[in-house]
């Protein structure tokens, strides 16, 4: 039996590197660590950083090359939330059976990612003298960091379905920074258009919970002409007056400024029915007056359900507390906890709140916290996108 231990680091300097070789000595020293098993590494770089060059001088300084290495928007830990460049936080593991899979140039072949890393998960069992199908592949965790500007996060959701029933998939999309302009690295190579995923066999299976930020509308109303990712009319009106309606006030006169705050929920497909418990939402990308429509980041069929969804920073507070009070009995023995960059000071008004309530929720647990652009969290039906919402996976205690 594997015996998880986990430290956290975070630091923040004028020069990345600096900052990074900071964390992964903070790392190992509130680990209790001579050296790391596996590291998530997450970097806010500046411009002129390389961040490959970087994650290579923290490998040798955590004593491992299982390391997965993001670029992020925002970092968190029990004490603090940083947003500002030449930031990095490592979360550090040990006692767990830890591998890393990459795949590099993956454009167009998203819908393949699952079954690539179905693959990569039945190869680490026959490594491992463990057959297909054990109830012990269930507690393997996937950490998946994807570029999201080049892959089809979408497609990834369809493609991942496949490796859900046996482990436990969560993913964080990331964008490009730093001279190297790529997102993800699997050690210190980097993943060009591309993800890399590390692969953690666990004692128990991982815990998680979602705390969206947004709350939906009481009704449900049914897209009744749609043209690809237009959707033209709703219940038989203009779609875009529908919107407008829907924001209120000043605000719907300013259509960019209304998409950051208004979105369109959809039901989540559920045992081949639409389910209206669960439900994503989707951003506005697009207006069209002329036509009368708005668009939407995918296409939403005539039939289809749907409902406005508001950003709201006290029921995202709300949805928080409850979600790391349902996580926290029995108490992890860590918490990775990943969201997208719509919330923060932003959404909450203040600094720091979710840093906060993660440290009263569990209080002498390490804590680690990475915001990037999408979230793919589980489901009932393998994985879903989460935008506007925030995602805690709990480790189980060594």
């Amino acid at each position: 039996m594997n015996s998880l231990r986990v430290g956290v680091g975070l630091a923040a300097a004028e020069n990345t590197l600096e900052a990074g070789l900071a964390a992964a000595r903070l790392a190992l020293a509130n680990g209790g660590f001579d050296r790391a098993d596996a590291a998530v590494c997450a970097l806010i770089p500046a411009v002129d950083d390389r961040p490959g060059e970087i994650l290579s001088q923290m490998a040798l300084v955590l004593g491992t090359e299982v390391l997965l290495g993001l670029c992020v928007e925002q970092l968190l830990d029990g004490t603090q939330e940083v947003r500002e460049e030449g930031s990095v936080c490592v979360f550090v593991l040990n006692g767990a059976r830890a591998s890393l899979l990459s795949y590099a140039d993956f454009v167009g072949e998203e819908r393949g990612l699952g079954s690539a890393l179905l693959a990569g998960l039945d190869c680490r069992r026959e490594a491992e003298g463990r057959g297909k199908g054990r109830e012990k592949d269930r507690q393997t965790l996937v950490l998946l960091g994807f570029d999201c500007l080049r892959l089809s996060p979408l497609m990834l959701q369809e493609g991942l379905s496949s490796c859900t029933q046996s482990s436990c998939v969560v993913g964080l999309g990331v964008s490009p920074s730093g001279r190297e302009n790529c997102a993800v690295w699997a050690g210190s190579e980097p993943m060009p258009a591309g993800a890399a995923a590390l692969v953690l066999g666990l004692d128990e299976k991982p815990r998680t919970v979602i705390a969206p930020s947004w709350r939906r509308e009481d009704a449900w109303r049914r897209v009744t002409q749609a043209q690809g990712n237009w959707v033209l009319e709703i219940d038989g009106q203009s779609a875009l007056p529908c919107y407008r309606k829907a924001v209120g006030g000043a605000l719907g006169e300013d259509l960019l400024r209304a998409s950051e705050f208004v979105f369109v929920a959809i039901p989540q497909a559920e045992g081949g029915q639409e389910s209206r418990e669960v439900e994503r939402v989707l951003d506005v990308v697009g207006f069209d007056p002329e036509r009368g429509g708005f668009a939407l980041p995918e296409p939403v069929p005539s039939g289809s359900l749907i409902s406005f969804a508001f950003r709201d920073g006290n029921q995202a507070r709300a949805e928080l507390q409850h979600a790391l009070e349902s996580l926290g009995s029995p108490a992890p023995g860590a918490v990775l906890y990943l969201g997208d960059r719509s919330r923060g000071e932003g959404l909450f008004g203040v600094s720091g709140l979710e840093s906060g309530y993660l440290s009263r929720a569990f209080p002498g647990v390490p804590v680690a916290g990475l915001s990037g652009v999408r979230l793919l969290a589980p489901c009932a039906n393998g994985v879903q996108l989460c935008n506007h919402s925030a995602l805690a996976i709990g480790l189980p205690p060594g």
